[in-house]
């Protein structure tokens, strides 16, 4: 049976059994934000320094049932903690609303490096071009051999 660690009354930790040390599996269930993110990364960094053998963090995200913004500063936060010890974060199991918020937020290459392939970077150019931004990865946002984009007339109020 694994452990479970109740941070609040929204948001639970279970550690998951593992194949060797070099690999810790944490699962996230609940909400993770401004309430109990302070909990969630001292208790994950205190899991992760027990472990000085630890290569590899795997967060099951797909008990996450929504996160905020102290929420994803906790996870960049844990990111940093995990990359100074020498340990892989790896987010597993991502729901759609989380993969959504990573890809939005350019943060998708720090906590997936995995899913940061091409499809990613035509996601993020497809919502470049989507909220009217020209697209950060040097592309231009015209098709192949398309002419001089037509210029929106200036509007005054």
């Amino acid at each position: 049976m694994k452990p479970t660690h109740h941070l609040s009354p929204r948001l639970y930790l279970d550690v998951v059994p593992a194949a060797d040390s070099t690999t810790l599996h944490l699962a996230v269930k609940g909400l993770l934000d401004y309430e109990n993110g302070d909990d969630f990364l001292e208790e994950a960094t205190r899991h992760m320094t027990a472990r000085p053998e630890l290569h590899d963090l795997r967060l099951d995200c797909s008990g996450l049932e929504g996160i905020d913004s102290t929420g994803l500063s906790v996870f960049l936060m844990l990111h940093r903690r995990t990359t100074a010890a020498g340990v892989t974060l790896r987010l597993e199991s991502r729901p759609a609303f989380l993969e959504r918020l990573l890809n939005l937020t350019g943060t998708l290459p720090y906590l997936a490096p995995a899913a940061a392939d091409p499809t990613s970077r035509a996601r993020r150019r497809n919502v470049d071009m989507a909220y009217g931004r020209e697209p950060q990865d040097g592309m231009s946002a015209d098709p192949p051999g398309a002419g001089p984009r037509a210029s929106r007339p200036e509007t005054t109020l």
